[in-house]
């Protein structure tokens, strides 16, 4: 668009906010749409006295159409048909002139408090009344991504597709600042809208309409939306939401807006630079303080102060306690006044209650900068609402400090568990070793990242001496450092191959942060998987109750982070799934979506089979057919893909065929799946009545660590069976390979995994 074009647009806001409105009427909604571009009907515009009086002259020669289509114009009405304020009527001025006098006055009865500027005749446009043909064009400054645009199925039905369908088949969202045309003809391919206007109809090789014609329509909403974004400084005006609903498709392909909804303002927000270099003293901290330590009993403090001291990572004699009285708690030196710290510490560590006492004591650190990072464990502020202006106070004077030269005190938390971290060598987690110990893992290539401390122990929990994080950051309410915040420090660390990020809410522009983070981690090939909490309108209500989080619509980050290349799990078992795989998968080599399945039982073939999702079965060689011939018992089942061994294929056997399936050139991946209860496998741990004995050479799972070792495929395992062959998942898990206890759970994994390294190469 030109600058002259940008100065018209700035007249059309000008003149709408001088008569103190916010929302612009729809003829001063087509005059923008003429200046970038988008079609729109023919109008004629008659002023409120004119219909009321019933005398309006009227020339409607310029409406090609022979019906058209009066709306009622008003700034204070979204919904016309509600309330009477649209009408089709003959092209006929005497029947235009009666019907625009009887709108007026039925719309002023039904919304008295409503200003009505006129009505607005619009020629009407001819156009198939077929699935498809009305769409969504729109789009809005989110809070969290700034200017974002959405495409999917238009009308009066648009909120009920959006229900009915799969998400993001109704109508789906893009970051305009991180689309370019590609991403949205990506946008415009993912909706059902999209499949049907690219689908040739039948007896035709061409489709609807050709895609290049809806991406220039989309590419001048989204420029528009960054011109006009509350970001863009250099504009006095912030367009916060441009709807066209519907815009039509007509026989001839035109792309035609019939209705548009434009809501502007002067709101802009100016993104600060944030002090991130400061994380490096929080994750690699070489002194500490921490507050609120019992000299008597093991209280959060305490506890703090003993994972510290046995992480090693800080120096004992430059961790530092404030304390009135004791002049030392198990051997680290106490002080009774900030003053008398003897050094500014790269962290602090408060533990004490939300008070006007804890905040002051904060603000003084902040001020005299006794620190250069705090971890803020405890709850009672903005979650709460005593504790909102105490939130307030530390926060200016947090931001404030980030306006000095030196960056000022970075603050992680509050309502946060704390933070482990292998390069600092330190725990400040409030939780005793012999309850969550991190134990040595050989998978440490992810950094765990949650806004939910809970979350972040089920997590460990559940992964101690499978995987052992290299980071797990709790960051709580995001008093000041955010997602973002650490999503962009931690990218620049090499050994980490996966982030996963549990996340209620974004605080105001972080969302743009993180995605941009997100794509540099992607486009570098390693992965960001992410679960978004607070989803629903009760999910958002008990996020925000605990976090004060930000939480936006659900719909909107999932699509805006897809765009940026991340995995959204969509639900904590894809979530715990997804982390393994990636995790222990990583050194593998992925080629292609051609999966090898083998099962000792029927019914696990034919559910593999089921639940490929984006995998494909592989036609097995003729010889790796003829390998398997010799292997398996004969007479009992057809060999072929998946492969059933039957539950009478012995240990030794087993593991030939998998090293078999493995070797087939086809195979580009596999999943190996045991239904354990079988007395030919050896699958059970030394116990009374049998011989069987899991840490023998020639064990099943000892087998299956080789099998997976030797080959450079991804290769993921299910263990359809109960709690006696726990250590039998245990053992394999232990080792590195990815294990679950559902095959359409290995299969998804593998799934998910494939696609995704396939799409970053």
């Amino acid at each position: 668009m030109t600058e002259s074009g940008y100065w018209r647009i700035d007249e059309i806001l000008g003149a709408a906010w001088s008569e103190g409105r916010d929302t612009l009427l729809e003829s001063e909604a087509y005059q923008l749409l003429d200046e970038i571009g988008i079609e729109h009907p023919r109008f004629v515009f008659v002023p409120q006295e004119e219909a009321l009086s019933g005398q309006a002259v009227l020339d409607l020669s310029c409406l090609h159409s022979a019906m058209v289509v009066a709306k009622v114009v008003s700034a204070d009405i979204f919904h016309k048909t509600d309330v009477g304020g649209l009408k089709f009527v003959p092209k006929d001025p005497a029947r235009v002139r009666s019907t625009v006098s009887q709108m007026v006055r039925t719309v002023g009865e039904l919304v008295p408090s409503a200003r009505i500027a006129g009505v607005v005749i619009c020629e009407r446009i001819d156009y198939p009344e077929q699935f498809g043909r009305e769409l969504l064009m729109s789009f809005r400054q989110d809070d969290a991504f700034g200017p974002v645009i959405s495409f999917g199925l238009g009308g009066v039905d648009t909120e009920r597709f959006a229900r009915w369908m799969r998400q993001g088949k109704g109508v789906a969202s893009r970051a305009s600042l991180l689309a370019d045309e590609a991403q949205l003809a990506d946008l415009v391919r993912s909706t059902a809208a999209g499949e049907k206007l690219l689908s040739p109809p039948r007896g035709s090789t061409e489709p609807l309409l050709p895609i290049e014609r809806i991406v220039a329509a989309l590419n001048s909403l989204a420029e528009l939306s960054k011109a006009y974004s509350i970001l863009d400084q250099g504009r006095p005006w912030t367009i916060e939401q441009l709807e066209l609903n519907p815009v039509v498709v007509t026989e001839q392909g035109e792309l035609v807006a019939v209705d548009a909804l434009v809501k502007f303002s002067q709101r802009k927000v100016i993104a600060t630079p944030r002090p991130i270099q400061k994380l490096k003293r929080l994750l690699e901290p070489k002194s500490a303080l921490v507050v609120g330590v019992s000299a008597s009993s093991s209280n959060v403090g305490r506890i703090i102060l003993r994972n510290l001291i046995e992480g090693g990572g800080v120096p004992k004699e430059r961790i530092y306690i404030l304390h009135p009285r004791e002049s030392q708690i198990d051997g680290c030196r106490c002080f009774a006044s900030i003053d008398q710290i003897p050094e500014q510490v790269d962290m602090a560590v408060v533990t004490i209650p939300a008070s006007e006492a804890a905040v002051n004591l904060m603000i003084e650190m902040i001020k005299k900068r006794k620190t250069q990072s705090i971890t803020l464990i405890a709850s009672g502020y903005a979650e709460t609402k005593e504790g909102k202006s105490l939130e307030e106070r530390l926060k200016k004077a947090i931001n404030e400090s980030h306006l000095a030269e030196d960056g000022g005190v970075i603050v992680n938390g509050g309502n946060c568990l704390g933070i482990v971290s292998q390069p600092g060598r330190y725990n400040t987690f409030f939780l005793p070793k012999y309850k969550l110990a991190f134990g040595d893992a050989e998978a440490q290539n992810v950094g765990c990242i949650s806004q939910s401390g809970a979350y972040l122990v089920t997590q460990a929990s559940n992964l101690d001496g499978i995987i052992n994080p290299r980071y797990a950051v709790s960051f709580g309410n995001q008093i000041d450092l955010t997602a973002g915040d650490y999503l962009e420090y931690l990218s620049e660390d090499s050994r980490l191959d996966l982030y996963s990020v549990y996340l209620e809410g974004f605080k105001p522009l972080d969302g743009m942060r993180f995605t941009r983070a997100c794509r540099r981690i992607t486009a570098g090939g390693r992965h960001v998987l992410i679960y978004k909490a607070g989803r629903s309108k009760e999910g958002a209500m008990a996020a925000a109750s605990h976090t004060a989080a930000m939480v936006g619509d659900y719909a909107l980050n999932r699509d805006v982070l897809t765009q940026a290349g991340a995995i959204v799990a969509e639900t904590l078992d894809e979530f715990a799934d997804y982390l393994q795989t990636f995790t222990l998968l990583s050194g593998k080599t992925v080629e292609g979506t051609k999966v090898g399945i083998i099962s000792n039982a029927g019914f696990e073939c034919t559910a593999a089979a089921d639940s490929l999702f984006e995998l494909r079965l592989a036609e097995l060689a003729p010889s790796t057919l003829s390998r398997l011939e010799e292997i398996l018992p004969s007479g009992i089942v057809e060999v072929k893909n998946p492969i059933d061994v039957t539950p009478i294929t012995d240990t030794a056997r087993f593991e030939m065929v998998c090293r078999a399936l493995l070797a087939d050139a086809a195979v580009q991946c596999a999943v190996i799946s045991i239904v354990c209860p079988t007395p030919y496998l050896e699958n059970l741990e030394k116990g009374p009545g049998h011989s069987e004995d899991i840490t023998h050479e020639t064990s099943l799972p000892n087998r299956l660590i080789r099998v997976f070792r030797d080959s450079a495929k991804p290769v993921v395992f299910s263990v359809d069976s109960g709690p006696l062959y726990d250590p039998f998942v245990r053992m394999m898990q232990v080792a590195g390979l990815p294990c679950f206890r559902k095959i359409d759970r290995a299969t998804r994994a593998l799934s998910k995994f494939v696609t995704a390294r396939m799409k970053r190469s």
